[in-house]
């Protein structure tokens, strides 16, 4: 599947991409159908946090990484999924 960005990591050129952290329920290591919908329908990716790890209080965490027009009904989305325990919008990097 691709992931909808260019070559620098944006989509297609847009405005920068939102990032949504995700905390979920399950520690399985994939996001329930539900989550991995919501996130396909509006045009995002999903991926682990803390790639790699075997810790399983690291791995509820994942990032979405969203078109700035899909990303608060998006948010809004997989906060109302039961297995979500938070979504939340992080803020653009600030230049040092």
């Amino acid at each position: 599947m691709t992931n909808g960005l260019d070559d620098s990591g944006n989509h297609g050129g847009e405005e920068t991409p939102v990032v949504i952290q995700l905390v979920l329920h399950d520690v399985s290591g994939e996001p329930s159908p539900n989550v991995a919908e919501a996130v396909e329908r509006h045009q995002a990716i999903i991926t682990p946090q803390f790639p790699g790890v075997d810790d399983p209080a690291l791995a509820v965490y994942w990032q979405v990484t969203a078109p700035p027009a899909e990303a608060a009904e998006l948010q809004a989305e997989l906060l109302e999924l039961p297995e979500v325990d938070g979504a939340y919008v992080k803020p653009p990097e600030e230049p040092a």
